[in-house]
């Protein structure tokens, strides 16, 4: 048999790069933004769409050692202590991922609410997997496409672009204008989430 193919990082990369463009700008985007929030030296704070506040915190740490002795034998413990710096780099890697669990997180809520409030109370979640018993998954089906629907109804990268550019008080970039993805067409999806 011959040997699997090793496909490189940059090559993963370049062929995201070329299928998902619009994806790919809005990451690049989200940076942009993130970075003008460290150069002001302020954390990255957003709502989430269920109203649930977020500051992404990331900063810097110092370590610390002691060197101490207990009868014969010489201990050193390590330790770290939060410096007032952000960590730059560490809220640049977390950012997108951050935001976008954000916004997972919040469709997950409002989908279990809408399904306790009518009478479904036994779910399963990992991540962004859902699951209930057999005799409920009709409703499961419905109610995670409308509410995917009405959470990403509109242009939500505008409202999280104007939202953080009032919270850092300062003008951002602007971001791409979206394109023509017709949001109802997941009602036609055979697989969605679970």
């Amino acid at each position: 048999p011959k040997s699997a193919e090793i496909i490189s990082s940059e090559a993963i990369s370049k062929a995201i790069d070329e299928i998902l463009v619009g994806p790919r700008k809005t990451l690049v985007w989200l940076k942009e933004i993130c970075r003008a929030y460290n150069k002001e030296k302020q954390h990255v704070e957003w709502v989430t769409p269920i109203g649930f506040p977020v500051q992404q915190r990331y900063m810097k740490k110092k370590s610390k050692r002691i060197n101490t002795y207990l009868e014969s034998v010489r201990l050193t413990i390590s330790y770290q202590i939060e410096d007032t710096k952000i960590d730059t780099s560490d809220s640049l890697k977390g950012f997108c991922p951050n935001l976008v669990h954000s916004y997972d997180s919040s469709h997950l809520m409002q989908t279990v609410n809408r399904l306790v409030d009518q009478g479904v109370t036994d779910f399963g979640m990992v991540h962004d997997s859902f699951a209930t018993h057999a005799g409920h998954a009709e409703k499961l089906f419905y109610t995670l496409r409308t509410t995917f629907i009405e959470q990403y109804r509109g242009n939500v990268v505008e409202s999280i672009w104007q939202e953080l550019q009032e919270k850092l008080g300062k003008s951002l970039p602007q971001p791409d204008q979206p394109g023509h993805l017709d949001i109802t067409r997941v009602m036609e999806s055979d697989y969605f989430f679970n």
